[in-house]
């Protein structure tokens, strides 16, 4: 059945030992589609979820402006053992001369 690795005899054991230590440290994959909310700018928030299945501890970067209109910069989706997790590092698009609101995992949102 799934998961089951049929074992007859000492030598069948000691070549089973490999495959099992082998998955048993894989680490897990992120898939695309998982989503992860990113709260952004006060008030503001959105799933955001990799294109593409990432491996641990791969990362894919995306454009603020995807999820947050009017903000410039890049959000970087990483993945660790399973879990899925955003660095933001986006600024207000604003004229020139106006003030620019930075949001970051430490400001305070």
């Amino acid at each position: 059945g799934g998961g089951v690795l049929p074992i007859s005899g000492h030598a069948q054991l000691a070549r089973s030992v490999p495959i099992v230590e082998r998955s048993v440290r894989q680490r897990c994959p992120c898939p695309g589609g998982r989503a992860v909310l990113l709260p952004g700018p006060p008030g503001l928030s959105s799933a955001m979820s990799p294109s593409v299945t990432l491996a641990h501890g791969a990362s894919e970067v995306q454009a603020c402006s995807t999820y947050f209109p009017g903000f410039t910069g890049k959000v970087v989706l990483t993945c660790s053992n399973g879990i899925l997790g955003a660095t933001p590092a986006c600024l207000r698009v604003c004229a020139a001369g106006a003030s620019v609101d930075l949001f970051t995992p430490s400001s305070p949102q």
